[in-house]
């Protein structure tokens, strides 16, 4: 357990499961244990950050999975960039 620790800031991909895989496959052709689960085993993960997302916006940043990467990576680092500024940093 964490002791209560928790992060100022969660960052979650939301894409689709497939688009997922098969991101991770063409990065990686060597499935995991988690890659070589059941499709279903990845929709109810999806859909259980998803849920936790929506339960705590303060702390999840939800960015679109499904742009191409060059954008996600400015996406995200806008938003660090101004956390840490937040924090006096």
């Amino acid at each position: 357990m964490t002791k209560g620790i928790r992060p100022n800031l969660t960052i979650l991909l939301n894409c689709s499961v497939d688009t997922g895989l098969e991101r991770k496959a063409s990065f990686s052709p060597d499935a995991d244990r988690f890659e070589q689960e059941d499709i279903s085993f990845h929709r109810t993960i999806r859909n259980a950050y998803l849920k936790l997302s929506k339960e705590d916006r303060k702390r999840f940043f939800v960015v679109d999975g499904g742009l191409p990467v060059e954008k996600i990576h400015e996406v995200i680092k806008e938003r660090v960039e101004k956390l840490i500024k937040s924090h006096g940093i």
